[in-house]
């Protein structure tokens, strides 16, 4: 399993990304609609976070 498959499996397990659906053996896949929603979330977020930060602090 690669990195970017560890870090899915790690978001999944933290609830922090949508759960896979069983394909057969060991494949999966996940609905576009739920990954484009964690997206949209997640620039949200960082949006806010982006909006609220202290821009008064000096640049280094």
């Amino acid at each position: 399993m690669g990195l970017v498959e560890r870090l899915l499996y790690k978001y999944v397990d933290a609830g922090t990304f949508p759960k896979p659906i069983p394909l057969g053996g060991r494949s999966v896949g996940w609905i576009d609609s739920e990954v484009d929603e964690w997206i949209l979330s997640a620039v949200e977020e960082r949006d806010y976070r982006l909006a609220t930060s202290d821009r008064s602090a000096p640049a280094i």
